[in-house]
């Protein structure tokens, strides 16, 4: 039996949301190259997560920017109203997002299906009698679609939960399913990618991989085709109409091994195909052994020397790209194998988001370059990795061609410490261990990029910490407050508890592992969570859903635009926007640490000015700088301003900017200038 399949009718997501750094909306407009003749999806946007990677390509990606004020409404399975380990916290595992349609939530964990309001994440319905569940379900049309390792895909009510059809595939359902127009399709770990139709679950076609599954199938509209990975590496390009084979290759040099994780390892588990619809292509990616960290000895620093260094050890690469309607290789992407591991284990790395912006599709992953840390003497194998962009082909930006990556600004990213990525928007969210990650990409002119020094320009987004500490600043504190650390611990911030906000104005820190990041939302305080599994961020209509790196569920709601989110402060004064000017007051730097977290102008002598390029330019209103505020210019920023900021000593100014704390150290109070409209000189 067959039948045709059209368009892929799935998500794309549409969330509110405010950055939380003011000044960085000053954006350039983006000049990329012509355009290609490039295929034209029909994907019809929504603004569910209906199913893992939002959409039927698997792109973690949803189109609508994300902007206004975001605030924490409920988390679930996660801390308790203290902030503390819960007792009967449930694990949920890896390859599981939340997704949502009809108003609620879905999530698995513990062998159980789980439907919460979306606004209050009150349980309305849980199903805990199908079986063990490793994969994320699929929503569509008020039924909730559910592959079990008991081998059988069940159709659910989303409304209540009950059981409405189900279908035997004859093995373990492991990944999630695939939710086109008209059909729903599983993989199984007997060799069968299955295609039901979604109202009876009844065959439509079945396509014998000729040995197991090991990843779930994506779909492209355009190609009308379903991809998935086997067990033995090799590649399955599926007929969506009929079920016939288009092509099988194996684009990897590898063979199938898990001899050794730390010298011998190849397989396609956790990982799963991603689809760049525009330009006909799906990235593969492999998980590599440990030892791959190092096995090109030091990182080139080039696109075109990293593409010739994995042409020439071919069993170095990693992520490929492969053209849909062939199977062949379309490019070589100069991004080299990482992951989040330690000690000769290094699991999946993340897979690439495909993003749609003016017009053209670019790919959003972390990649390797030796530029990362040139400044160091010796460049370690687990420290040259960095956010990316990606071109797709050779013209949409001059002088890049397709595989090529552009350094993308982002928090410190380690080698062995890659892990999930999403993108809502503009802002890209990297899942980490300590910390969900969210930054906003404000310029993407074609002259940024090339180096580490100067990226594609981001602002501060939304971060969410799994750990936060709260410790008076300065005094160490009791480690046994600090469950995972050793020794006793310093917190750089005052962040008391509020189980109403979960929000830190002055700044995050960890425990244990001590690192800071910017003023953002927190699940644990003072405490530390028991398992791990891989965090995810999604959204759905105005809400923003992050799963924790312990399988918890935290959600924000972002409401209509405060007068403080339309107000952009520039150069000393309030410009409106669509609000009236927000009063910024004028704080003397003595007072500067009450004041973290807050936008703020401060007026007075610059008394030193140090020279501490290629990082930044350091200024301070005293002649010490140890623990007094400091204002920084980054080199980035340099070509910005008309004079250079190193006359600026004996000179009176007034500076406007977030007061936030110096990073890494978090030991004093400073204000980042990336706009010379932060600076209103001869201000006395």
């Amino acid at each position: 039996m067959t039948k045709r399949v059209g368009w892929v009718g799935v998500s794309r997501l549409s969330v509110v949301m405010l950055s939380l750094t003011l000044f960085n909306g000053l954006s350039q407009s983006w000049s990329g190259g012509s355009r290609l003749a490039l295929a034209q999806s029909t994907d019809t946007p929504s603004t569910e997560w209906s199913q893992f990677g939002q959409n039927a390509g698997r792109t973690n990606f949803a189109p609508e920017p994300i902007s206004g004020q975001v605030r924490f409404a409920w988390d679930w399975n996660s801390a308790d109203a203290n902030g503390k380990t819960r007792a009967d916290h449930l694990l949920v595992p890896d390859l599981v997002q939340p997704i949502t349609g009809g108003g609620r939530v879905y999530m698995v964990a513990g062998d159980v299906v789980f439907a919460l309001d979306e606004s209050t994440g009150t349980e309305l319905w849980q199903r805990n009698d199908i079986g063990a569940l490793t994969g994320t379900p699929v929503y569509q049309n008020e039924a909730l679609y559910v592959g079990s390792n008991d081998g059988r895909l069940y159709q659910l009510d989303a409304t209540t939960g009950e059981i409405v059809h189900s279908a035997d595939l004859g093995g373990a359902i492991a990944t999630s399913p695939l939710a086109t127009d008209t059909l729903i399709i599983a993989a199984s770990t007997s060799g069968t990618l299955a295609a039901l139709d979604p109202e009876t679950l009844e065959s439509v076609w079945e396509y014998d991989a000729g040995g197991e599954l090991a990843t779930a199938p994506a779909y492209s509209v355009s190609q009308d085709t379903v991809v998935v990975v086997a067990k033995d590496l090799f590649v399955h390009a599926v007929d969506a109409a009929s079920g016939e084979q288009k092509w099988r290759v194996k684009p990897t040099v590898r063979e199938y091994s898990t001899a050794s994780e730390e010298t011998d390892f190849t397989v396609a588990e956790n990982g799963w195909p991603v689809i760049a619809e525009q330009h006909g292509i799906v990235f593969i990616r492999y998980h590599l052994e440990w030892n791959t960290l190092w096995d090109l000895g030091a990182y080139p620093t080039t696109n075109a020397d990293i593409r010739a260094a994995l042409t020439k050890s071919p069993d170095q690469q990693v992520l490929f790209a492969l053209w849909l309607d062939t199977g062949e290789t379309a490019f070589i992407p100069a991004v080299g194998n990482g992951g989040a591991g330690d000690g000769g284990d290094l699991p999946m790395g993340p897979m690439p988001v495909i993003r749609e912006v003016d017009g053209q599709e670019v790919a959003y992953i972390i990649w390797r370059n030796g530029l990362t840390c040139a400044a160091n003497d010796f460049c370690d194998g687990r420290e040259d990795a960095a956010m990316g962009e990606m071109v797709l082909d050779d013209d949409t930006v001059g002088g890049y061609a397709a595989g090529d990556v552009r350094f993308v600004q982002f928090d410190d990213i380690q080698t062995d410490e890659m892990m999930s990525l999403t993108m809502i928007g503009d802002m890209v969210f990297h899942g980490h261990w300590l910390i969900d990650a969210g930054r906003r990409v404000v310029d993407r002119s074609a002259t940024l990029g090339e180096t580490f020094r100067q990226p594609i320009r981001t602002s501060d987004g939304m971060y969410v910490i799994w750990r936060q500490c709260d410790c008076p600043p300065g005094q160490a504190c009791n480690p046994l407050l600090y469950p995972g650390g050793s020794g006793t611990t310093t917190c750089a911030v005052s962040c008391p508890f509020s189980e109403q906000t979960r929000y830190c104005p002055a700044g995050l820190f960890s425990y244990g592992d001590q690192r800071g990041y910017p003023a953002g939302f927190y699940q644990y305080h003072n405490d530390i969570q028991k398992v791990i599994s891989l965090p995810f961020t999604v959204g759905s209509d105005g809400m923003v859903f992050v799963k924790t790196r312990d399988g918890g569920l935290m959600a924000f709601t972002s409401n209509s635009r405060s007068q403080e989110s339309q107000t952009l402060l520039v150069a000393n004064q309030s410009v409106r926007v669509n609000a009236a000017p927000l009063e910024v007051p004028t704080i003397a730097y003595t007072e500067a640490m009450a004041h973290v977290g807050q936008v703020v102008k401060v007026c007075g002598t610059i008394q030193s000015v140090v020279d501490h390029l290629p990082k930044a330019v350091y200024m301070s209103f005293s002649t010490v700088h140890d623990g007094q505020m400091l204002v920084r210019v980054f080199q980035k920023d340099l070509d910005k301003f008309d004079y250079d900021p190193m006359t600026l000593e004996g000179q009176d100014i007034c500076v406007s900017g977030l007061m936030r704390l110096y990073y890494p150290e978090l030991n004093a109070p400073e204000i980042i200038v990336d706009d010379p409209r932060q600076i209103l000189l001869n201000a006395g």
